[in-house]
């Protein structure tokens, strides 16, 4: 059916599912009724989130660490690391000898 249909067309098929509750949408939340039946909690917890929606949840759920937490790690990475390359430098002395 896609090949038979005009760039035109197949706009106007995304302009209709945009404003048509039937669909995909309509579909999840159905799935999502079934789930919250089963499980309980919200509806909106049931539905799956795709695209933009993800990275919207990830905004809000994300962690935030303070300016002395990253502070402390990296002092700590820089510490680590300074005491590894001062243990490289010395096989590196006792090697060559």
């Amino acid at each position: 059916m896609l090949a038979e249909l005009t760039p035109d067309q197949f706009l106007e098929w995304r302009v209709f599912d945009q404003l048509e509750i039937l669909g995909e949408r309509r579909m999840d939340y159905r799935f999502a009724s079934i789930v919250l039946a089963l499980r309980g909690g919200k509806l909106d917890d049931c539905v799956i989130k795709f695209g933009d929606e993800i990275e919207q949840m990830a905004e809000v759920m994300a962690p935030k660490q303070s300016l002395e937490f990253q502070e402390m790690l990296i002092d700590g990475w820089c510490h680590v690391s300074n005491i590894l390359f001062e243990k490289s430098q010395k096989t590196k002395g006792t090697n060559g000898r």
